[in-house]
């Protein structure tokens, strides 16, 4: 049976469009994969070095500009964050082109100092130099017109009180 020239070219068309609509379509299964980046909440700033992980063991780490890549989209929940954000889970429905993460917060509360004095003869000989202990070597020493060590651990206290005064006032 012979078909008209008309019905051979549609039924080729036919063909040649459907091979060309497989071959348009084939790259876009094979190239599926979920792009992202990570912000923080405070600085709205890319992080990196956060780990992201689905629930089928796909894991990614993202980059110095907060970007990662997913190549299995399969997934159905995601986890993501490290040490210093907290961490967050969604749903790959959930999921939008920028992610926020929100930094743990590693602040104290109140904090109390008590202190209470050393007691006994014993500590306070053992850590401190009597003024008469500092005349003497004073007197001792070879250059004692130019260079006292009294002098010197007087200076060094006077310093030291200084140095705790302004912290004190700056606080």
């Amino acid at each position: 049976m012979r078909h008209s020239p008309i019905y051979t070219t549609f039924a080729a068309m036919k063909y040649e469009s459907s091979i060309v609509l497989f071959l348009l379509l084939l790259p876009l299964k094979m190239d599926a994969q979920i792009k992202g980046v990570v912000i923080s909440t405070e600085t709205r700033i890319p992080v990196r070095d956060i780990v992201v992980t689905t629930d089928k063991g796909e894991r990614s780490v993202t980059a110095w500009d907060g970007t990662f890549l997913l190549r299995d989209t399969s997934f159905h929940e995601l986890s993501m964050g490290n040490v210093h954000y907290e961490r967050r889970v969604m749903y790959r429905e959930e999921l939008t082109d920028t992610i926020e993460l929100i930094p743990k917060l590693n602040a104290l509360g109140e904090v109390v100092v008590i202190g209470h004095a050393r007691k006994g003869a014993e500590f306070n000989r053992r850590f401190s130099v009597e003024k008469e202990e500092l005349k003497a070597i004073d007197r001792a020493s070879p250059n004692s017109g130019t260079f006292s060590v009294g002098e010197l651990a007087r200076k060094r206290n006077k310093k030291r009180i200084e140095r705790m005064n302004k912290i004190v006032r700056n606080y």
